[in-house]
């Protein structure tokens, strides 16, 4: 005889946002950005255009005259706009040589945020039992 199909559990979805996981996302984001563009997440959505080449010309000491990137320290979202290919160049550029301590950030970060939901476990749901959960905030640590 077959077997019955059996129902599917029903999938729950979190009612309410945590903020120990939204600082976790905003500082493994700001790892990404401060090693790819060098600035924030912030900076790098509100900052100002001034990435560009300027001519240089040679001033009687055998050199050349050329071409030199400026504003290149920071990336912002709206160098991406206005120079993609200079602003992609320079991201690629920065990713290759901070990939390591990017890497060496990320695990950090990770291995430091398990250990403190672990230690603070008890402190934590005492908190979102007795104090966040009765305000119906929609958020819990």
């Amino acid at each position: 005889m077959a077997r019955r199909r059996t129902k599917r559990k029903t999938r729950r979805r979190r009612k309410e946002t945590s903020v120990i996981d939204a600082m976790q996302a905003y500082t493994f984001a700001s790892i990404l950005s401060m090693g790819a563009t060098g600035s924030g997440p912030i900076e790098f959505v509100t900052g100002k255009y001034d990435l560009g080449t300027k001519t240089t010309y040679d001033v009687g000491l055998g050199v050349g005259s050329g071409m030199q990137l400026v504003g290149a320290a920071n990336i912002s979202l709206s160098d991406v706009i206005h120079a993609p290919t200079l602003a992609f160049d320079t991201i690629q550029s920065n990713i290759r040589s901070n990939w390591i301590p990017m890497l060496t950030a990320g695990i950090t970060a990770q291995v430091g945020f398990k250990l403190f939901k672990r230690l603070f476990r008890t402190q934590i749901n005492m908190t979102n039992s007795k104090l966040i959960r009765p305000l119906g905030l929609g958020i819990k640590l």
